[in-house]
C-alpha cells in the first residue's frame, strides 16, 4: 500500500514538475520571443480586420525586460530593452502599451501591460512632421507614410466655421488650431535632443517631459517651471514615435493622444495567425498566415 502511495505521489510530483517547466518555457517565449494581440478595432482597416489575431516577433526590435508581476499590479515600472536585428522604421505596423491609463484620458502618460493598440509608424525620432491637406509629410523625405487613400478622404473636408473644433488634434490649442487637415511641423523626440522650452514646445511635449522627469511641469509668464524652477531647455532621454492608423477617420492615434515613447513599443506585427468575424463569430479562412506589410 505504501508502495502503491509512493508511486503515486511520484507520479504527481513529475506531472507538476513537467507543467511547472511547460509553464516557465511558455512564459519565457511570450515574454523574449513572440506574443500574439487580438485586433480589437478597424482603425488598421484594410490592412488589418478587427478579429485579427497578429502575430509579434520581438527579437526584431528587441525584447523588453520589466518586472512583470509588478506590471500586472499596475505598478510603473522601469523598462530595459535587448538590442534587436533591425530598428523601427516608417510605415511598420507595431503593437505597442498604450500611453495612458484610460482610452480617453490623456492627461498623464502610464504604461499598462494589458493594454495595447496596434497602428502603422508615421514619423521616427529625428524626424519633423507635418499634415498637409491630410497627408502626412516628412520634411526632407519624398516618401509616402500611412495609407495614402485613406488620408487622402480628408483633402476635400470643409473645416471652416464651428465644425472646425470637431477635427482638432493634439494639441488642441485655440492659437495654433492644429486639425487633421493641417497641423505640423511637429519635431519628433529623439534621445539626446535638446528642445528649447518655448509656449509650442510647452504644449506639445509637456506629458513626454513630466514622463521623463516623473514631475508635473508647468506654464506661467511666459515661462516653463518645475516646482519653483524655471527650464529654459530639456534634453529627451528617450525616443519617440509618431503612430496612425490606415483607417484615417476612423482612428484615434497619435493625432489625437500625442507620441509614443520607445520602450511602451512590443514588436512589429508580422502575420496573421487567425482571424474571427466578431459580427458571426466564424473563422475568416482566407486571412491566415497573411503577412502583414
Amino acid at each position: 500500500m505504501k508502495q502503491r502511495i509512493y508511486r503515486l505521489l511520484k507520479k504527481v510530483i513529475n506531472i507538476l514538475f513537467i507543467f511547472c517547466i511547460v509553464f516557465i518555457i511558455y512564459i519565457i517565449i511570450q515574454f523574449l520571443l513572440i506574443a500574439n494581440f487580438k485586433v480589437i478595432s478597424n482603425s488598421m482597416y484594410p490592412e488589418l480586420l478587427k478579429g485579427d489575431q497578429v502575430l509579434v516577433w520581438k527579437p526584431a526590435l528587441g525584447p523588453r525586460v520589466f518586472n512583470l508581476l509588478a506590471s500586472i499590479k499596475g505598478d510603473q515600472i522601469n523598462i530595459k530593452r535587448f538590442p534587436g536585428f533591425r530598428n523601427v522604421q516608417r510605415n511598420d505596423v507595431l503593437v505597442f502599451n498604450t500611453p495612458y491609463p484610460t482610452w480617453d484620458n490623456w492627461d498623464k502618460i502610464e504604461m499598462h501591460i494589458s493594454k495595447y493598440y496596434v497602428k502603422r509608424c508615421i514619423a521616427l525620432p529625428g524626424d519633423t512632421l507635418s499634415i498637409v491637406e491630410g497627408i502626412y509629410q516628412i520634411h526632407g523625405s519624398d516618401l509616402l507614410v500611412g495609407n495614402l487613400e485613406s488620408q487622402q478622404t480628408i483633402k476635400w473636408f470643409n473645416l471652416s466655421g464651428d465644425q472646425n473644433e470637431l477635427f482638432y488634434i493634439h494639441p488642441f490649442d485655440s492659437i495654433l488650431k492644429w486639425n487633421i487637415k493641417e497641423a505640423g511641423p511637429m519635431y519628433i523626440p529623439q534621445k539626446d535632443a535638446v528642445m528649447p522650452m518655448t509656449r509650442e514646445n510647452y504644449l506639445l511635449y509637456k506629458r513626454l517631459i513630466e514622463w521623463e522627469l516623473q514631475e508635473p511641469i508647468y506654464y506661467q509668464n511666459d515661462k516653463v517651471y518645475i516646482r519653483d524652477t524655471v527650464i529654459e531647455e530639456f534634453c529627451f532621454s528617450h525616443n519617440y514615435y509618431f503612430m496612425g492608423g490606415d483607417n484615417s477617420l476612423d482612428s484615434i492615434d497619435s493625432r489625437y493622444w500625442g507620441l509614443v515613447p520607445d520602450v511602451f513599443i512590443v514588436g512589429k506585427a508580422y502575420l496573421i495567425v487567425n482571424s474571427t468575424n466578431p459580427d458571426n463569430g466564424k473563422i475568416r479562412k482566407n486571412r491566415f498566415l497573411k503577412k502583414i506589410t
